[in-house]
C-alpha cells in the first residue's frame, strides 16, 4: 500500500477550491459590471461639464452670444447631443461649427438627459459674452439606463456659473435638483 506524502492535492479538495473560487467570481462580477456603468455616468457628467465651460470661455474669446443646445436623436444625430454654437438657427451633431465643443451622448452607452426639452425647445441657454453668465437657471441631468436612481450632470445657474451635481457619485457635488437623493 502507498502511503501519501502530503504532496500535492487530491482530486476532491481540487473541486472544493474550484468551486470556492466559482461561486466567488459569481458574486464580483455583477458588483464590477456595476461599478463601471456608474463611473460612466461619473466620466459623462465630468466630460459635459468641461464641454459647457470651454463654451463659456468661447464667449469671452469671440465676443459672442453662444447658444447651448440639445439635438435629439434621429436619423442623422444619431443618440444625440448638447452642442455650442454661435449661430441660433442651425443645430446639428455634425462636425459644423469647428472650434466649439459638443458632447455626444454616443460617446456613452446607456446616458441620456432626464428631462428632455422639447423639440421647440432646443436652445437650452447663452452664455452672454461681456458677463460670461449664462441666460437662464437650468440643471442638465442625466441618468443611467437600468439604474434609475443614479443621476449626474451639471447646474447652470445665472449668477453663481456652472457646477457639477450628482445624487451619489461625487461627495463634493450638490445633490441635482429633482433627484432621488435629494430632500
Amino acid at each position: 500500500m502507498r502511503v501519501n506524502s502530503g504532496k500535492g492535492f487530491t482530486l476532491v479538495e481540487m473541486i472544493v477550491v474550484i468551486s470556492v473560487f466559482a461561486v466567488l467570481a459569481a458574486a464580483a462580477v455583477p458588483s464590477f459590471v456595476d461599478s463601471q456603468r456608474k463611473s460612466q455616468l461619473k466620466v459623462a457628467a465630468q466630460k459635459l461639464l468641461t464641454t459647457l465651460d470651454v463654451a463659456q470661455s468661447e464667449s469671452i474669446k469671440t465676443r459672442q452670444r453662444i447658444y447651448v443646445a440639445y439635438v435629439a436623436p434621429d436619423d442623422e444625430n444619431r443618440n444625440g447631443c448638447i452642442l455650442a454654437t454661435n449661430d441660433q438657427t442651425s443645430f446639428s451633431c455634425s462636425n459644423s461649427n469647428v472650434g466649439l465643443p459638443k458632447f455626444y451622448f454616443e460617446h456613452f452607452s446607456g446616458i441620456e438627459l432626464k428631462s428632455k426639452p422639447t423639440e421647440s425647445e432646443k436652445v437650452l441657454f447663452y452664455f452672454e459674452p461681456q458677463t460670461t453668465l449664462p441666460s437662464t437657471d437650468v440643471t442638465l441631468t442625466m441618468k443611467l439606463t437600468g439604474y434609475e436612481s443614479e443621476e449626474a450632470g451639471v447646474l447652470v445657474r445665472r449668477y453663481a456659473g456652472l457646477k457639477g451635481c450628482s445624487n451619489s457619485q461625487f461627495s463634493s457635488w450638490p445633490v441635482c435638483p429633482g433627484s432621488s437623493e435629494e430632500s
